[in-house]
């Protein structure tokens, strides 16, 4: 999408895991980096198909953006603003439900503060599943 309100991750629940209980992924505030992303903390997850999540800019930050991608259009202005989520851009979510992740990944990393605290070997790299 053009209009810099919305954005689409390439992983969906299959990457992600999705339980009605768990509840949708969430943006971390810090990337694995350990740096600050504060211009993210105005999106969130709205969406997941099989293999793509949907971010929403919120309600408040919607005005701004939608400007400065009309800028854009008329050629006054770039359409990305600070807190644009770009292609290749690398967002780090936190699953709301695990389970489902051991089937498809072979590892999960514990993360805390930007920092990888441990690596858990799933169920998939024990060789219990093909």
């Amino acid at each position: 999408p053009t209009c810099g309100t919305r954005a689409i991750g390439d992983a969906g629940f299959k990457a992600l895991g999705w339980h009605p209980f768990g509840g949708l992924p969430v943006l971390a505030e810090t990337l694995v980096t350990g740096t600050s992303a504060p211009a993210l903390k105005s999106w969130s997850v709205v969406g997941l198909s099989a293999e793509h999540t949907k971010f929403q800019l919120a309600a408040a930050d919607k005005q701004a953006a939608t400007s400065t991608a009309a800028a854009a259009a008329t050629g006054t202005g770039t359409g990305t603003g600070a807190g644009a989520i770009k292609r290749g851009d690398k967002i780090l979510l936190v699953p709301g439900y695990t389970d489902a992740l051991g089937y498809a990944h072979q590892r999960i990393y514990a993360a805390r503060d930007g920092r990888v605290e441990a690596v858990w070997p799933t169920v998939s790299a024990k060789g219990w599943f093909p």
